[in-house]
């Protein structure tokens, strides 16, 4: 999101240039998922209870969907962010306080003291010794960095440097993978699973996830993208 809003790209054309890695990836999961699990019958059991679907809370978020995705793509997200929140007051305000609050705020805080990181003269010495403007480059600088600091704050730090969005969502998206830090999605997961050996049995797997996505993907960028 915040690469398509700061690179000026229209949704469409955004998420097209987003196309090759998502289907990269998705070739190898569908691999991967054939080696992780065994061939056999699904068992399926019925649930205790009804499942409780808030049918005119679903039809308002579907209602709110396209147009918020127009207003964000015309550069008006602060309108479309304004015109939903306040919908939602009216209708659904009980929806705010089952919010992750603190998730946000961490966002928030990314976005401001990355911006000021990145700024710094020893971390931009440092970022000059690579040439950012080589799509390579940055496609493997934003994978590596994901490793270490997750890839939504190596999105919002190597944006500065360059200006080639599709290499460096190329790289920060299969970045998402390796480490669980990798992406705050999998830390979210891993901590909702709970369950014991998570972790291990996590990277067992999305290591070489990684290594798999990131020479395939590279190789991508470079014969068919011209990177």
């Amino acid at each position: 999101i915040f690469l398509w809003q700061s690179s000026g790209t229209h949704f469409f054309a955004f998420a097209a240039g987003m196309a090759p890695p998502t289907l990269i990836a998705a070739c190898c999961l569908a691999g991967f998922t054939f080696l992780a699990f065994r061939p056999r019958s699904l068992q399926l059991h019925a649930l205790q209870g009804p499942l409780e679907v808030r049918w005119p809370l679903l039809a308002l978020s579907a209602a709110c969907f396209a147009p918020f995705i127009l207003l964000a793509d015309l550069r008006h997200a602060p309108l479309a962010l304004l015109f939903t929140a306040l919908l939602f007051a009216v209708s659904f305000r009980r929806v705010f306080l089952r919010l992750d609050w603190p998730l946000l705020v961490v966002f928030m805080l990314m976005f401001v003291d990355l911006r000021l990181v990145g700024s710094l003269p020893w971390i931009r010495d440092l970022l000059a010794r690579f040439d950012l403007r080589q799509p390579l480059t940055l496609y493997l600088s934003g994978a590596a960095l994901s490793q270490a600091i997750s890839n939504v704050p190596s999105t919002i730090l190597l944006a500065g440097y360059s200006g080639d969005w599709r290499s460096l969502a190329w790289g920060v998206d299969i970045g998402g993978f390796g480490l669980a830090i990798g992406s705050l999605a999998s830390l979210i997961a891993l901590r909702l699973g709970r369950q014991p050996g998570s972790l291990r049995a996590f990277h067992l797997w999305s290591l070489p996830f990684l290594l798999l996505t990131l020479a395939l993907t590279g190789v991508w960028l470079v014969v068919v993208g011209g990177g």
